[in-house]
């Protein structure tokens, strides 16, 4: 039985404004390629970073997602991801929001 989890998505032009909403509480959560994230996250022991693999490969840029250091949302992402990976609507999201883009 898949869960619904209401969430509300938006596009910033400026990742370093996304950063300090998260710090802010104002974010739950940053979705950005790989070597973005680690930039932020390799200097500010606050933030974690996880990588999205799919299949075992990296597919154009890897995507990161970073979440406040010990977010209890970490665990949730990560089981309702592997369901999205096997579901396909991962593959339709990274489509519609970062291939088209």
């Amino acid at each position: 039985m898949n869960k619904t989890i209401p969430m509300k998505i938006q596009s910033w032009d400026k990742l370093n404004e996304m950063v300090e909403a998260m710090r802010t509480k104002k974010l739950d959560a940053i979705i950005t390629v790989d070597t973005v994230a680690y930039g932020y996250t390799s200097k500010d022991k606050n933030l974690e970073q996880f990588k999205a693999v799919v299949d075992g490969k990296t597919q154009y840029d890897p995507i990161s997602a970073a979440f406040p250091k010990d977010s209890k949302l970490t665990a949730k992402f990560n089981k309702v991801f592997k369901e999205m990976e096997k579901n396909g609507k991962k593959d339709e999201l990274v489509k519609k929001w970062i291939v088209n883009q």
